[in-house]
């Protein structure tokens, strides 16, 4: 084994919860509720694509200015409520991967710049 990727959401850090609420609070500004289950189902897909499918499930006109106002939306709101924290046992796995010489990456559907600010320094 040469490297290892690891995504981020859902698997280094339990933030699928605090994505959920966020993306409830969004729709429910525009009077739509959206459950955990029909959330989880595309859970780990790009915050745009998210908010499309949503869109068009409520029907809810797909422009791009209202993707676009969805997606700050939820940012502002997962940066409110966000409780980042790592899964037990996320820095044991990696200093053994470190120390091993394996490489290591993060992928994520998420945005860059918001797993930048919601991780710790180092």
């Amino acid at each position: 084994m040469k490297a290892v990727l690891f995504d981020y959401d859902g698997t280094l850090a339990d933030t699928m919860g605090d994505n959920l609420r966020a993306w409830q609070m969004v729709f429910r500004d525009f009077g739509f509720e959206v459950n955990a289950s029909e959330y989880f189902l595309i859970e780990g897909i790009s915050t745009r694509e998210v908010a499309k499918i949503f869109f068009r499930k409520f029907g809810i006109y797909e422009d791009e200015d209202g993707i676009e106002k969805a997606i700050t939306e939820k940012d502002v709101h997962y940066k409110r409520i966000c409780n980042f924290r790592l899964y037990p046992g996320v820095l044991e796995v990696v200093a053994l991967l470190e120390s091993s010489g394996i490489l290591m990456g993060i992928v994520t559907g998420g945005q860059y710049k918001r797993i930048q600010e919601s991780s710790p320094p180092g």
